[in-house]
């Protein structure tokens, strides 16, 4: 429609489309991001980054909106969006069957970072969010649920009930919702909020609103809901990009008092910013010690590329089991991509043996706990194929999330990563 037509979105997803991001760079956008008008389509992004992707309107500057209908995966890992000026995940009122929002970085953002009412199957877990939702809300905007539909307090992260269609649609019970929201942490500048105690008809954005959290308390109807080891704390970024607050302060005071709408993109050198820059000017490793153990793996929060020693251990943590997933040359079998993958509940695995002998076929865990044997034992030369249910040992279901299969013999092994979601 002419809406759509008028938003520069550089990346446009359609039906069944699985589109990957790996090391992308968008810069001065007014609306840069990724539109989803498909159905059944994945988004994985990792290693990128969004930079002054800042809008004069009130909803312009998205990472991600979901314009189109059912998504299977949206997983974003290790990713910054810098000075953007509104949600970095925007599934809108639609359902996604996974969404995996691990180790990214904020860096200001004037309204609400997530619009995801309806997930129900996520992992957001060690992100950290500077300056969010920093242009407060008005009580006309709450009432006309400009930042929450059902009129609560604009917050960083909230959830709602699923529509029941939408429920019945897509086999979900309330009670199977199954969210960790842990290990993230946050930080409101004190600029901001003394500006927005100074006005009566402002309202300071919270971490988690009312609904949200009564849900994520109620663990008889929502047993799975897990949200821990949140917080707030100043990540001590350095003085070039922390001057970015006072552009912050400056553009909300215009835009709540009247005023020139201004927008500052971050050049410390005075380079225009086309063409971009390279390298890029700014540096998001921060000074606070608290942060640098404070994810779920005992690294950093955020995103990890602005600490390249702790990326290179997560990234061995990624891979903690065995060998290179993409080996092609073994000298004693061959070990296929499990299908589908991304699956549930149960996906295939194919190997074929070139010399009889003992092999072992085991499930891992991303920290390189076994969690199944599938076939151990000598076996002759030929193709095998093997079905896994997403079970362990002992027959309970796993969490969602990624796992390894190991195929390994006396002497040679072959690792391959899978995708397991609910």
């Amino acid at each position: 429609n002419g809406q759509r037509a008028s938003w520069d979105r550089p990346i446009i997803i359609a039906d069944d489309a699985k589109v990957t991001l790996d090391h992308v760079i968008t810069d001065g956008f007014r609306a840069a991001g990724i539109a989803n008008i498909g159905e059944n389509s994945s988004l994985f992004a990792k290693d990128c980054i969004w930079r002054n992707i800042f809008d004069q309107r009130k909803f312009g500057g998205q990472f991600f909106f979901n314009y189109g209908s059912y998504m299977d995966t949206i997983s974003v890992v290790n990713c910054t969006m810098f000075f953007g000026s509104s949600y970095f995940l925007c599934n809108a009122r639609e359902y996604a069957n996974y969404v995996r929002f691990e180790h990214n970085t904020l860096f200001i953002n004037k309204i609400n970072p997530f619009y995801t009412p309806y997930l129900s199957n996520a992992d957001i877990k060690n992100n950290l969010f500077f300056a969010p939702a920093s242009a407060g809300e008005t009580p006309s905007e709450r009432e006309g649920g400009w930042y929450d539909w059902d009129n609560e307090r604009l917050s960083v992260f909230s959830i709602d009930t699923i529509p029941s269609d939408m429920a019945s649609q897509h086999g979900i019970n309330e009670s199977e919702r199954r969210i960790d929201f842990s290990n993230n942490v946050y930080f409101f500048p004190q600029k901001m909020k003394d500006y927005w105690d100074s006005i009566d008809t402002l309202y300071a954005p919270v971490w988690m609103n009312d609904r949200t959290l009564a849900m994520f308390n109620d663990d008889t109807n929502y047993p799975n809901l897990t949200q821990a080891n949140n917080f707030e704390a100043d990540p001590g970024f350095n003085a070039d990009v922390m001057t970015l607050v006072d552009s912050l302060y400056d553009y909300i005071k215009a835009l709540r008092e009247g005023g020139e709408l201004r927008i500052y993109y971050y050049n410390p050198n005075g380079n225009p910013v086309f063409p971009g820059v390279w390298p890029l000017p700014e540096n998001l490793a921060y000074t606070n010690g608290a942060l640098m153990t404070a994810s779920t793996e005992g690294l950093p929060v955020g995103d990890l590329n602005w600490f390249p020693d702790k990326k290179a251990e997560w990234e061995k943590m990624q891979t903690a089991i065995g060998d290179d997933e993409n080996a092609t040359v073994v000298k004693e079998f061959t070990l296929k991509q499990n299908y589908p993958n991304p699956f549930n509940p149960t996906t295939t695995i194919k190997f074929s043996l070139k010399k009889s002998g003992y092999i072992k076929l085991a499930i891992y865990d991303i920290v390189g706990n076994e969690i199944k044997t599938l076939v151990e034992g000598k076996k002759p030369v030929g193709e095998y194929e093997v079905t896994w249910n997403g079970t362990d040992s002992r027959g309970a279901k796993v969490a969602s999330g990624l796992y390894f299969y190991r195929l390994e013999s006396k002497n040679y092994k072959q690792t391959r990563k899978m995708l397991i979601i609910k």
